[in-house]
C-alpha cells in the first residue's frame, strides 16, 4: 500500500510541476484542457449523474415479518418488550467440595 502513495503522490508533484511551468512560460492554450478535465472530475466527485448516483444505493426492499413490526408497534408506544431472558435466576447456592481437611499429615507441606 505504500507503494501506492509514492508513486501517486510523486505523480501528483510531477503533474503540479509542469503546471506551473506551462503557466510561467505563458502557454495557457496548453493548459486549457487539463483545466476543463480537472473541473469536470471535481463536479462529478461532488455531484455524480442520477443513473451512477442511484444504480450504487440499489437494494431489494425486504418486507419485516409481522412479528418483527409487533416488535417495533410495542418500542413504539413505550410499552416494555416482553423478551425473554437468556438465563435464569438462581439463588446463590454453594456447592460441596470433597477436598480433605488441611489439617491432613498425608500430605507434604509444600508441594
Amino acid at each position: 500500500m505504500l507503494k501506492h502513495g509514492v508513486i501517486f503522490f510523486s505523480v501528483m508533484a510531477l503533474a503540479i510541476f509542469q503546471f506551473i511551468v506551462f503557466a510561467a512560460n505563458g502557454a495557457w492554450s496548453q493548459l486549457i484542457f487539463p483545466i476543463i478535465l480537472a473541473g469536470l472530475m471535481f463536479w462529478f466527485y461532488l455531484k455524480p449523474p442520477a443513473g451512477y448516483a442511484n444504480s450504487r444505493k440499489k437494494h431489494p426492499k425486504v418486507k419485516p415479518s409481522a412479528a418483527t413490526m409487533a416488535k417495533l408497534g410495542q418500542s413504539k408506544n413505550g410499552a416494555k418488550s416482553t423478551t425473554t431472558k437468556k438465563r435464569k435466576d438462581y439463588p446463590f447456592h454453594v456447592i460441596e467440595g470433597n477436598k480433605r481437611d488441611k489439617d491432613d499429615s498425608d500430605l507434604p507441606k509444600y508441594h
